[in-house]
């Protein structure tokens, strides 16, 4: 069985969003769905996958559409709604990770730059690490602290998030450091929570959470 994640409100328990990893040989590939009981992306609930490379360092959001490889004409070809780069950490290195978030641009009259990678060259992590950004958003996770009594690096989570988690994040614009646009973190066993703002929707936030996870079913709680 692979695993599964469930999106509910927290205030109500309403479910918004489930995911699942699929059998896919060789890269994580998680579909993301309104239905509760299927996860096939045949079904009219199918909103779109979150698709990992081999070494589980870049993340790709896609939306529903057709893979360019397949030579459909472009207007049936998948948009990309985001993306996830980690930075490889050497093992005997116990540092906290960093995490880029790279989300379409909002231009001035709040229309979003439509990205639609036809190439190798096109995505936006390969434009990321050429330092061409000019058509994104680059959100960044907030560095930790160290702390001497806990003897770990910490985050103020502000009583949000009760567990300490190599997962737990909280993501900022580098321009202003002091707004968290987006809040992950433990609260029990198998439960995060999620807090997010504009200008992420709740897919992009949903595909964001999944790449921070693997090989076991987690409940995400989506405080509003």
């Amino acid at each position: 069985m692979y695993p599964r994640y469930d999106l509910t409100l927290a205030s109500n328990s309403m479910f918004i969003l489930a995911a699942q990893k699929m059998n896919m040989v060789g890269t994580a590939h998680y579909n993301i769905t309104t239905e509760w009981d299927n996860m096939d992306k045949s079904t009219p609930g199918y909103l779109g996958k979150v698709r990992a490379d081999i070494a589980g360092l870049e993340y790709n959001i896609f939306g529903v559409g057709e893979n360019p490889s397949t030579g459909y004409p472009e207007q049936m070809i998948r948009e990309q709604l985001g993306a996830v780069y980690y930075e490889a950490t050497p093992e005997n290195e116990k540092m906290p990770r960093r995490m880029s978030v790279l989300l379409p641009k909002i231009n001035e009259d709040d229309s979003v730059a439509v990205w639609k990678p036809m190439k190798e060259e096109d995505h936006p992590i390969y434009q990321y690490k050429k330092k061409a950004r000019e058509n994104m958003l680059c959100l960044t996770n907030k560095q930790p602290t160290w702390n001497p009594a806990a003897n770990a690096y910490v985050l103020n989570f502000t009583g949000r998030t009760t567990l300490p988690s190599v997962k737990n994040f909280q993501l900022i614009d580098p321009s202003n450091e002091e707004a968290i646009l987006m809040e992950f973190g433990k609260i029990g066993e198998e439960m995060y929570s999620m807090e997010i703002c504009w200008p992420l929707s709740i897919f992009q936030a949903f595909g964001i959470v999944l790449s921070a996870f693997n090989y076991k079913y987690s409940a995400i709680l989506l405080y509003s």
